[in-house]
């Protein structure tokens, strides 16, 4: 869930806003983090999951490329 946030703030322009909402149901709690940044490329996202995968901005910010796939690993 770290992962999910730190991105949406470092994909986010300075002053922007983020988005933060649990949702709870009698079986499971779902958790919403949405960012209003940059987005992601069409052309990126089928890629976005694959380990050690870097998009255009995250080579800018000097990301490994793990998180994105450790967090669909875990949840």
């Amino acid at each position: 869930m770290l992962n999910l946030l730190k991105n949406a703030i470092e994909h986010s322009k300075p002053g922007g806003n983020i988005m933060i909402q649990v949702k709870n149901s009698p079986i499971y709690i779902e958790l919403v983090i949405q960012g209003f940044g940059e987005g992601i490329l069409a052309e990126e996202l089928p890629h976005i999951f694959e380990r050690f995968y870097k998009s255009s901005s995250s080579k800018k910010l000097g990301s490994n490329g793990i998180g994105l796939a450790l967090v669909k690993a875990i949840i």
